[in-house]
């Protein structure tokens, strides 16, 4: 793994000291008092909280309530003060790859992760009929059902939570499809689909003593939330062979209009430069298979597409063509939010991160490939030898 070069390091620590003065860095563990679990449907999301309010504040309860402001994810923090992320200026946008990602060499039919499959929002598998199971949330146990709801109130406001980290370049599947070929037992259609990646240590200092931290409290986060008598699935955490923690991030690829429509803000999620919307139409998104166009373009009356959140060194949105290219084994500054869902039928407690936006650092370095030799149709053989020079 080679080294960053200077610019890259002074990158990564001026990222490091903006992160830290955001109050929601999972590299300073000063930041769980500010954190808890709260109930949205039947599902929880990890909410902030300021100190202040934290010890007060019901397992359930609305966390804008009291006047308590969440810290904001400006868009225009990335990359220490530069320029707006979503920039239109189309002559520094990155190419797009080839169109056909490979998945690194996986040619299988289909995908067929072996993690746990992440519910969408209000999916009839959280808790379906079972309003007895009990999930103890910030230390107090609470019945995983819809009856500790506040009728009327609004959703509650995710903690983006940040950390710097590696996309490892296994288990990639933050592609512009996630490498769907169809329907199958991960996703029953394309509109389920959910692109992901598995992130680990950057492996350089003093990110890598931070992600240690960052492990401890997302572990420590995830047990604060947890289902009496469930297991914890594998749909956060995993290990390499090496031993290495890692978590797991997907983004949502699709959008119901319905659902666009209830926010009542305006749309934001995709570019607003003619030239580049072209790019994140329905008509041009890339597919991993072509064939699969016919089912992409029956949602266009019904579901917008919400590019992944990407930018490159410069602040530009990332093509939906470049993404393994320039994200698989890049070191990123993340910002994503983290749910929990009990799946009663597999009595299993499940975890999920979903981005909110990523940055690149460091690009991912390509091992250069040998220069190709030119084979010849027809071989010679009728050739003369070279002349020795005669000696004076």
């Amino acid at each position: 793994m080679a080294s960053p070069n200077l610019t890259s390091m002074n990158r990564l620590i001026d990222a490091r000291d903006r992160l830290l003065a955001s109050g929601l860095y999972l590299g300073d563990s000063s930041i769980t008092s500010n954190l808890q679990w709260v109930c949205n449907g039947r599902a929880h999301v990890l909410s902030y909280v300021p100190n202040t309010q934290s010890h007060g504040v019901h397992a359930c309860a609305n966390p804008t309530d009291n006047g308590v402001t969440v810290p904001s994810d400006n868009p225009s923090m990335s990359h220490a003060g530069e320029a707006t992320a979503n920039s239109t200026d189309s002559s520094n946008t990155v190419p797009s790859d080839d169109g056909s990602p490979s998945h690194g060499g996986d040619t299988t039919a289909n995908r067929t992760d072996t993690t746990d499959t992440i519910p969408s929002d209000n999916s009839s598998l959280c808790l379906t009929g079972d309003a007895t199971v009990h999930t103890t949330v910030n230390s107090v146990t609470l019945p995983s059902d819809d009856s500790l709801d506040r009728p009327g109130s609004p959703p509650p406001e995710p903690a983006v939570l940040r950390a710097i980290v590696r996309i490892d370049s296994d288990d990639f599947w933050l592609t512009v499809d996630g490498g769907y070929l169809g329907p199958n037992t991960v996703w029953k259609e394309i509109a389920d689909v959910k692109p992901s990646c598995t992130v680990t240590d950057p492996g350089i200092d003093p990110i890598t003593s931070d992600y240690d931290i960052v492990i401890h409290m997302l572990q420590d986060l995830t047990q604060k939330c947890v289902t009496a008598g469930y297991s914890s699935g594998t749909s956060f955490f995993s290990m390499k062979d090496t031993g290495a923690i890692r978590f797991k991030l997907r983004h949502t690829l699709f959008e119901s209009l319905d659902a666009a429509d209830t926010d009542g803000e305006e749309d934001s999620s995709t570019p607003s430069d003619t030239a580049i919307s072209e790019a994140f139409s329905f008509e041009r998104w890339p597919l991993t298979k072509e064939k699969n166009r016919a089912e992409l373009l029956s949602l266009k009356s019904t579901h917008r597409i919400l590019p992944l959140p990407a930018y490159d060194l410069e602040n530009h949105i990332i093509r939906p063509g470049s993404y393994r290219r320039v994200l698989q084994g890049a070191i990123m500054e993340v910002h994503f939010t983290l749910s929990h869902w009990a799946i009663a039928a597999a009595k299993r407690d499940v975890y999920g991160g979903d981005i909110e936006r990523i940055c690149l650092l460091v690009p991912p370095t390509h091992t250069a490939t040998a220069k190709k030799r030119r084979i010849p149709f027809l071989l010679e053989t009728d050739v003369t030898p070279p002349k020795k020079s005669a000696k004076v």
